[in-house]
C-alpha cells in the first residue's frame, strides 16, 4: 500500500481529528521531490532557486539572493530609489501543462 493510499485508509476510519492527525504523520515519511529550476546545473545537478535583482544603473551589481522573502524585502527597499527588476527563476515543469497564460 502507498502512503498516499495508507492515509486515505486512515481518513475512512476513527474520529476525523485523530484521522487527519494519523494522516498527516504518513504523508509526513515522503520524501519530497525537490524542485527544478529553469536555471544553471552545477555538476549536472539542480541547484536551489535563485532571485536576482536587476539594476538599468550600469553602476550598480546585480544583486542575487537564494531565499524569496530575502529577495523581495530588498526589492522594495530599493525599487523607491532605483529603476529595477526582480527575477526569479520559473519551475523547469510547468505545473499546468494545460494553460495557455504567460
Amino acid at each position: 500500500m502507498t502512503p498516499i493510499q495508507q492515509a486515505i485508509a486512515i481518513l475512512e476510519g476513527d474520529a476525523l481529528t485523530n484521522r487527519i492527525e494519523r494522516a498527516l504523520e504518513v504523508l509526513r515519511g515522503v520524501p519530497q521531490t525537490p524542485q527544478e529550476w529553469c536555471q544553471p546545473m552545477e555538476n549536472g545537478r539542480h541547484m536551489p532557486r535563485k532571485f536576482i535583482i536587476y539594476f538599468e544603473d550600469r553602476d550598480r551589481e546585480i544583486m542575487v539572493f537564494e531565499r524569496e522573502d530575502s529577495a523581495r524585502q530588498a526589492f522594495e527597499q530599493l525599487n523607491t530609489n532605483w529603476n529595477c527588476y526582480l527575477f526569479g527563476a520559473l519551475p523547469l515543469t510547468r505545473p499546468d501543462r494545460n494553460s495557455d497564460a504567460g
